[in-house]
Formats: structure tokens, C-alpha cells, sequence
């Protein structure tokens, strides 16, 4: 393949090539074959090559810890808006007094008001009452049996029971009544069987 430079030299693949190509004094041709320079002068003779070129910039040994791929890094960003401030939600709800009164065997009055929750002995068929706490507030009543005769409790003023309770005829059993206020009676929530004391 001959191809032709925009610089008056020819390039060429072989000899035979070089050899078809129409001459005139003057003319150079590098043949890829030979690896070489001819001018024709009346007849194909070898050339010599150009003047040689300048020489080049010096090198240098890259500097550690510079990198010489990557460009320089970028500005900071601007810092974001904050955020507006959620409101502050409401006050929670007061927490529940913890309380527990041992009272005197056959004490009617549980004042759960204030005691929240009462552990009382029975030795007799009883009716008890109550003050009533605040709406909300949970409350027991512990009930103890002693003797083998059931005795029957009644809650009476201030409860809203689901009915009356029977100790059974084993001795040192106990129930708890549990109870929660709306603000005017103390209304039964459940209760448990009998259970070793």
C-alpha cells in the first residue's frame, strides 16, 4: 500500500511498490520492507535521514504522595438550613400513686383514696366501702381468709362490683379484687381465685 505524506515522502510497503512508483528527481520514498530512506535521483538511491530533532525536556521523579491523575478537590458545599423546631407535645399524665395499707382485721372503710390498695383479714361475713380516687387510678383490695367457715364479702359504697365474693372453708387463702376509678365509683376489673397465703 502506498501512501502519500502531506511532507513531499512517500511511505510504501515494499519494494516492488516503491519501484511502481512514477518517478521524477527528487523524490523520496520510505519503504516499511527495507526500514529505509531513498531519494531518486535518475535511479533509486538510499538517503539519509533529516537533521536530528531537538532534544527533549528532562524527566523528573514524581514527588511521593502527589497525585498527578486526579484534579484539585473541590469547595466545601454550603452548609444546609436547619430544620424548623417540632412543637413540644402535651404534659404527660400524672403517675399513679403506689400504695399498700395492712388495716386492722374486719375494717369496713378501705379509704382507697389515699391507701390505693388495703390487705384486710375477714373473721366474719363483711361489707366493705370506700372514698374513691381520681379517674384513672387503679386500686386492690387483698382479702385474707381466716377459719374454715366462707365468709361472704360485700362491697358496698364507692365500689361497683361484679358481686360479692365467698372465701371458702380453707383457712389462709387469699383473693385480690382489683378495681379502677372514673372519678365517682371504683369499678371491678377482675379478680383472682383463691391462693395460698
Amino acid at each position: 500500500m502506498i501512501t502519500i505524506n502531506p511532507h513531499p515522502q512517500i511511505l510504501c510497503d515494499t519494494i516492488a511498490e516503491r519501484d511502481a512508483i512514477p518517478v521524477r528527481d527528487g523524490i523520496r520514498v520510505f519503504c516499511r520492507e527495507t526500514e529505509s530512506n531513498y531519494i531518486y535521483d535518475g535511479a533509486w538511491k538510499a538517503a539519509s535521514g533529516g537533521a536530528p530533532g531537538p532534544p527533549g525536556a528532562d524527566g523528573y521523579t514524581p514527588v511521593k504522595g502527589v497525585d498527578y491523575f486526579d484534579g484539585a478537590d473541590g469547595a466545601q458545599g454550603i452548609q444546609g438550613i436547619q430544620g424548623i423546631q417540632g412543637e413540644q407535645g402535651p404534659p404527660g399524665a400524672s403517675g399513679q400513686p403506689i400504695g399498700f395499707t395492712i388495716l386492722a382485721d374486719d375494717t369496713l372503710p378501705q379509704a382507697l383514696a389515699t391507701n390505693i390498695n388495703t390487705r384486710i383479714t375477714v373473721t366474719a361475713a363483711r361489707t366493705l366501702t370506700t372514698t374513691v380516687p381520681a379517674a384513672g387510678v387503679r386500686c386492690s383490695v387483698m382479702v385474707l381468709t381466716s377459719g374454715t367457715t366462707s365468709r361472704t364479702i360485700t362491697f358496698g359504697t364507692g365500689f361497683k362490683p361484679v358481686g360479692t365474693l365467698a372465701t371458702g372453708t380453707t383457712s389462709g387463702r387469699v383473693f385480690v379484687v382489683n378495681f379502677i376509678s372514673n372519678g365517682t365509683y371504683l369499678y371491678e376489673t377482675g379478680r383472682t381465685a383463691a391462693m395460698v397465703a
